[in-house]
């Protein structure tokens, strides 16, 4: 099969000598695995380039859910280069943004597996694989329970930014900004969509190429019932992880999914590292360490249960 790789880069591409030859060469590496889950996992760590626990935070949650289950069956790679009919059997698109994210999507119209922005220039399709009705329903339910799991967080969430007013909305937006504005570029996600403060890629600040759908300035301009309830989460996360307090500031989550759940595991993983530093360290950094994630925790306690670090801190607290 034969590659293609435009210039006309779209999102967080990169020169086409450089990045389009790795692109290729993680192609080669994903076509050639027995196993479609290792085919996954050369994509998402790009060759091997990214440890697989890091990478794998990119992934969506219906993403991760069908990457579980294609591992524990040890489902075979079957590619084509077209979403040819087969009986029983559906047809996933696979290949990867010019910036280095997995493309992975149902083609089909009536798919359930969200594509995200259709392909572009800079992006490269590898072709496409094929998994079992069975297989594909055994994640959709994997992906139901742990949606279902992880449902109080988003409400919460999305609850919290509902009882703000226009003015409070505003001025979290402006603070991300701010930020944004200040810090390394960044690729966060939320489900399939990509945000970026990477200059003329910029879609966070409105200060890049797609100023004119720039997230934070939308959202300043629209009403709080206008927001949809990714947005509301989207900005409830970034907030509160950014008024965390150093030495979070957004780059803890680089090329990961962004969200309610996703926060509350950082705050909780954080706390129990607390915890273990707290009997090890010297009295001064103890002392440092426990004061910052006790204004972490203040930061971040808005309303008891949309609190990112609620039940987070009990295990720190009687170390």
């Amino acid at each position: 099969m034969k590659l293609t790789y435009k210039s006309r880069e779209v999102g967080l591409s990169v020169p086409e000598q450089g990045f389009s030859r790795l692109i290729e060469e993680t192609c080669g590496l994903a076509r050639a695995e027995i196993f479609l889950s290792a085919a996954i996992r050369q994509i998402v760590t790009v060759g091997g380039r990214i440890k697989w626990e890091d990478a794998r935070r990119s992934l969506t949650g219906f993403q991760a859910a069908l990457y579980d289950v294609l591992d524990d069956e040890a489902v075979e790679a079957v590619w084509d280069d077209v979403p040819s009919a087969r009986l029983g059997m559906r047809p996933l698109a696979v290949g990867m943004r010019g910036y280095g994210r997995i493309m992975w999507f149902d083609p089909s119209a009536e798919g359930r597996m969200p594509r995200g922005d259709p392909p572009k220039g800079g992006d490269v399709l590898f072709g496409y694989v094929f998994v079992s009705e069975r297989i594909w329903e055994k994640a959709w339910l994997t992906y139901l329970l742990q949606r279902a799991k992880d449902a109080p967080f988003y409400e919460a969430a999305v609850r919290h930014m509902r009882e703000r007013s226009r003015q409070e909305l505003v001025e979290m937006v402006q603070y991300c900004s701010f930020v944004c504005d200040h810090m390394a570029p960044v690729l966060l996600y939320a489900e399939e969509e990509t945000y970026t403060n990477f200059y003329e890629y910029d879609n966070l600040l409105g200060q890049g190429g797609n100023s004119r759908n720039a997230l934070f300035p939308r959202l300043a301009g629209k009403q709080p019932e206008d927001w949809t309830q990714r947005e509301m989460w989207f900005v409830y996360s970034l907030y509160y992880l950014l008024k965390s307090g150093p030495p979070a500031r957004g780059e803890e989550f680089n090329g990961c999914q962004l969200n309610p759940a996703a926060l509350r595991e950082f705050f909780c993983g954080n706390s129990r590292n607390t915890a273990t530093v707290r009997r090890r360290s010297p009295r001064k950094q103890k002392r440092f360490m426990w004061l910052t994630f006790r204004n972490r925790r203040r930061c971040c306690a808005v309303s008891a249960p949309a609190s990112p670090t609620d039940g987070c801190f009990s295990a720190t607290s009687t170390a």
